[in-house]
């Protein structure tokens, strides 16, 4: 109901309600191409996204989301970039437009998919060419993307998509693999504290009721907010990151 009658906001309105926002949002991104994927936005859209956002808000690392209490005492709405899957448009279009305006953001990728050599997915050689830039950090998003809440704790099939995706990263790329991302947002108890053998922090995507260092809440950005007065009001609806971790 609230979201429709914000359809009918001035645009200024809707920004004087966002700058009054004081929170941390993470955008959660997929494919920037005009693939029929739901999760796939045009990249006149996202570059239209990051223009507003860039011009009205902070741009934020998400590894100052566990470094700082500070962060949490901002006057203003910060944002957080991420990207799920490690598409082929990552290493083509995002970073190219991203760097050019020093937005870090973070990619989390699965092994498995990688290592499969499809078209629509980076290789090796991208993540690694992405792992040398500073203001880029990768991620792991499990060793094969399925649905981690359905696999018992004494499973070994879990510690193989925690552990092993992540070993899989270092031992490609050299780097450190600090922050997990949960395939589909799902998680439960058993999950996110056999992840938290591995990670510094993870990320979900599904509606958390009280959130974790190991459950930090994001905000989807798909074919439902490509217009950008949809995406201003998605993040105005959006609760953020209030508590420090």
């Amino acid at each position: 109901m609230l979201q429709k009658i914000l359809l009918f906001c001035p645009d200024f309105m809707l920004n004087q309600l966002l700058k009054a926002k004081k929170t941390t949002i993470v955008l959660m991104y997929h494919s920037i191409s005009k693939s029929t994927n739901f999760f796939a936005i045009d990249e006149s859209c996202f570059v239209e996204q990051i223009k507003f956002l860039q011009e009205n808000f902070e741009f934020i690392d998400v590894s100052d989301i566990v470094a700082t209490d500070s962060l949490y005492r901002s006057e203003h709405l910060r944002i957080a970039v991420t990207f799920d899957d490690g598409y082929k448009d990552i290493s083509i279009t995002v970073k190219p437009f991203l760097s050019g305006r020093s937005i870090p953001f973070c990619v989390f990728i699965t092994p498995s998919i990688i290592e499969k050599s499809h078209e629509s997915y980076m290789n090796w050689e991208d993540i690694r060419k992405l792992s040398k830039d500073s203001k880029i950090t990768i991620g792991s998003h499990s060793m094969t993307h399925i649905p981690l809440d359905a696999i018992s704790e004494s499973n070994s099939d879990l510690k193989y998509e925690l552990a092993g995706s992540k070993s899989a990263i270092v031992e490609t790329t050299g780097i450190d693999v600090r922050y997990f991302a949960y395939p589909y947002g799902y998680l439960n108890l058993i999950v996110s504290e056999s992840v938290s053998h591995y990670y510094d922090a993870a990320f979900t995507s599904s509606d958390i009721t009280q959130s974790t260092r190991y459950s930090i809440p994001r905000m989807s950005v798909d074919k439902e907010c490509m217009n950008l007065k949809r995406f201003k009001i998605r993040l105005l609806l959006h609760k953020g990151i209030k508590k420090c971790y």
